[in-house]
């Protein structure tokens, strides 16, 4: 049965130099449960999981017995600075070091038990990242929400939001701005570094999963003998950001069944057509998909 769960409380991380890394936490009502760290994805911040009114997907795990952590990544959300021209980081910065300091921070509230991590569209790819690499230790599981590293996926709505936003309108705002003011330009929830912007675009276009700044080759061997068990799912409506091709082709990079993908919408038995966002922010996620995951995570 599911207990209410207390308020969220913010905690502020400080990473390198002057960077303060706001972490939401929702904690169980019964305190000291499982921990899980939530990873929003590319101009979005941690509201993605959370809304104003106590809904959605961080809420809602904390009602069923889990420490919820809910990071704004660097420079987004409530994490300060900003992202402005001064701006210098990239994927790499974000992993090797802020990755770290939200594991410790979810070990420190949480049982002894792996942690659980969970990513929404890039942020999957981020946790993977951080995984292949050893700059976590190995969770217990990982579920991805609409996540893809490549978009081979050949469309009108792809080169309209792909080629057109994310790739010309998106050069020449870095050009004037020397960083991505998404949030002002309607391009999503949160602004994005120059270097983050440009390294994830490279790994959307190359096939090869190479890191751009610093060449790691992350179909390199793991460290570690067993995958941990994950979780992926996608919006049947979800037709550029997360399409079900590219997320069957993240999948198999990773090491895991395409076929096992979930796909979210009315022809596999779900009321709705699910979309990159709605996959998280839609009424009947959390009374079709969030309970289908937390079944999925008390398996296993």
């Amino acid at each position: 049965m599911s207990q209410a769960s207390p308020e969220s409380r913010l905690i502020i991380l400080h990473g390198n130099g002057a960077d303060q890394l706001a972490v939401r936490y929702f904690p169980s009502a019964s305190g000291k449960g499982k921990g899980i760290v939530l990873i929003h994805g590319s101009v979005e911040n941690g509201r993605i999981f959370y809304s104003k009114s106590g809904k959605g997907l961080a809420p809602y795990l904390a009602s069923q017995g889990y420490e919820v952590f809910v990071p704004d990544l660097r420079g987004r959300g409530e994490s300060r600075p900003l992202i402005n021209s001064e701006s210098r980081f990239g994927n790499l910065e974000i992993i090797k070091h802020d990755f770290v300091l939200y594991e410790q921070l979810a070990k420190e509230y949480s049982d002894p038990s792996p942690l659980i991590w969970m990513g929404h569209s890039w942020g999957g790819v981020l946790i993977f990242q951080a995984l292949f690499r050893a700059f976590i230790q190995q969770p217990s599981a990982v579920v991805c929400w609409g996540t893809k590293r490549r978009i081979s996926v050949l469309s009108l709505r792809r080169l309209v939001m792909v080629e057109g936003f994310w790739v010309t309108l998106s050069f020449l705002l870095k050009k004037r701005y020397g960083y991505l003011p998404a949030k002002n330009w309607g391009m999503g929830s949160d602004n994005e570094s120059k270097a983050m912007h440009e390294e994830t675009l490279r790994l959307v276009w190359d096939k090869k999963w190479i890191d751009p700044s610093d060449q790691w080759d992350y179909r390199l061997p793991r460290s570690f003998t067993k995958l941990p068990s994950a979780l992926f799912l996608t919006g049947s409506h979800d037709h550029v950001l997360g399409h079900a091709k590219d997320v069957r082709i993240f999948m198999k990079e990773c090491g895991y069944h395409p076929e096992e993908l979930l796909l979210c919408g009315k022809d596999t038995g779900y009321t709705v057509d699910y979309t990159h966002v709605s996959l998280l922010t839609h009424p009947s996620a959390g009374q079709e998909l969030y309970p289908k995951v937390l079944s999925w995570l008390q398996r296993n």
